[in-house]
């Protein structure tokens, strides 16, 4: 019994002697390229706590190699909202939650790769410029909205309305675009029969080429590269840029095409024979 009681004290001095070789820790942390510290561990927590120490923030004590996101150091955050959720979920036997759940995430990461670049928004504006010989600039807005989701020959598209303002000459146009498994198409008609065109293919390989024939010409597309676009305002990190050759009847025309990821259309411009057209985002 003794020995057990021995024992029992020794463990304890030995628990308390670890904490308060813990707790003496000094640890420095940074953000924004500003270094604080030094703190205690238990100081650590509290500023984990109070949302004023971050994951990403950088940690480091005497000892360790280098800096490390605090977000790595096991047990100084309390366990993320979605790590109880699903915990709860498992604890109270909510099993069906569960399935439902993994289920929507599985057709999410079931997005063919690529799909970044097909972006649908209920609504957006361009800037339209035109530029002829005879009759110089012209600048006006292109109004592009995305309406509701038609259903043609069993698939679901986006129907995209286009007004444009201050450009003469130009109407109102409506298409119809999908996402497929293996690429974006569009439509002019809710003709069933009537053809669809790929805008671009899934994955987009740089180098792919392709071509359709319309009613009044034919159309050759090919991705051009995956490069960055600037602007006067931005940087577009990682667009893919498409070149498209093509007539409309015996007019010629070469359209350059940049999607951002995440963000859609933020350039077209069209060299046609008599003059130059160029849409871009509004900024």
């Amino acid at each position: 019994m003794d020995n057990v009681a021995d024992r029992a004290g020794c463990n304890a001095g030995i628990t308390a002697r670890k904490v308060e070789l813990i707790m003496a820790e000094q640890w420095h942390y940074a953000r924004d390229g500003k270094q604080f510290g030094p703190v205690s561990t238990l100081d650590l927590k509290n500023l984990a706590s109070k949302g004023q120490l971050l994951r990403t923030d950088l940690v480091w004590k005497p000892g360790m190699p280098d800096w490390i996101p605090s977000g790595k150091i096991k047990g100084l955050f309390a366990p993320s909202p979605r790590s109880w959720l699903i915990g709860g979920i498992i604890t109270v036997g909510v099993l069906p939650l569960l399935i439902v759940a993994i289920v929507v995430w599985a057709i999410f990461l079931k997005k063919p790769p690529g799909s970044e670049y097909f972006v649908i928004k209920e609504k957006e504006v361009f800037d339209v410029k035109k530029v002829a010989p005879f009759t110089g600039e012209v600048k006006g807005v292109a109004i592009v909205s995305n309406r509701e989701k038609v259903t043609i020959g069993g698939k679901e598209y986006y129907k995209t309305v286009t007004t444009f303002q201050d450009i003469p000459g130009f109407q109102t146009h409506v298409s119809y675009t999908r996402l497929g498994d293996d690429g974006v198409y569009s439509r002019e008609s809710t003709d069933a029969n009537a053809p669809e065109t790929l805008v671009f293919p899934l994955p987009p390989t740089v180098g792919r080429t392709w071509s359709f024939v319309q009613p009044n010409g034919k159309i050759e597309k090919r991705i051009a590269s995956i490069e960055d676009y600037d602007t006067a305002k931005n940087t577009y990190r990682q667009c893919l840029k498409l070149i498209s050759n093509g007539s409309v009847g015996n007019r010629s025309f070469s359209t350059t095409t940049y999607y951002a990821p995440s963000i859609g259309l933020v350039l077209m411009s069209t060299e046609w024979p008599d003059y130059m057209l160029e849409v871009k985002r509004r900024e």
